[in-house]
């Protein structure tokens, strides 16, 4: 159970990458960027052969893709509106539908991971995972100094400075 819930976390904290990110008056997000970074660092630490990397990334991606679908489904449900005059029954169907969705996810993913222990060696498909969560750890890590970064209290000093 802890490895599904590690496994939406970092799908969450991707999302969440991704959407900052694009948000205007910051660096520009590069989802082809962010892709070959991802699949260098993976090809590295599963220590993939171009044969294996090839094999293995088309795969990968499809099996993000169609999460990322279940995913926006999950996130259209939980923006979706409710007033106070919503019956109770409003709110279990949506925490039903969003439960299945999640389960849908995992199908996707236990799916797709027997294709990809077919694909390259069960043994390269675990590094590979691992791999990619301390990508998504560093990734984050890095995004969070950056953040750290651009809103220092040395940028108030200067306008202070300027004032004078």
């Amino acid at each position: 159970m802890n490895n599904k819930r590690f496994t939406w976390l970092i799908l969450w904290t991707f999302f969440g990458l991704m959407t900052s990110m694009a948000q205007p008056g910051r660096n520009h997000f590069s989802p082809e960027d962010f892709k070959k970074k991802q699949e260098h660092y993976i090809t590295q630490r599963a220590q993939f052969t171009q044969e294996e990397a090839n094999a293995f990334f088309p795969l990968f991606h499809e099996m993000h893709m169609k999460q990322r679908e279940v995913m926006d489904k999950i996130i259209k449900l939980k923006r979706q509106e409710m007033t106070e005059e919503s019956k109770e029954d409003a709110y279990t169907d949506a925490i039903n539908e969003i439960t299945k969705l999640k389960i849908e996810s995992a199908r996707i993913e236990a799916s797709y991971y027997k294709r990809l222990c077919k694909a390259v060696s069960p043994r390269k498909v675990y590094k590979a995972m691992k791999a990619e969560d301390k990508f998504h750890r560093e990734m984050l890590k890095g995004f969070s100094n950056k953040n750290k970064h651009s809103s220092h209290p040395q940028g108030k000093q200067s306008m202070g400075r300027n004032r004078k």
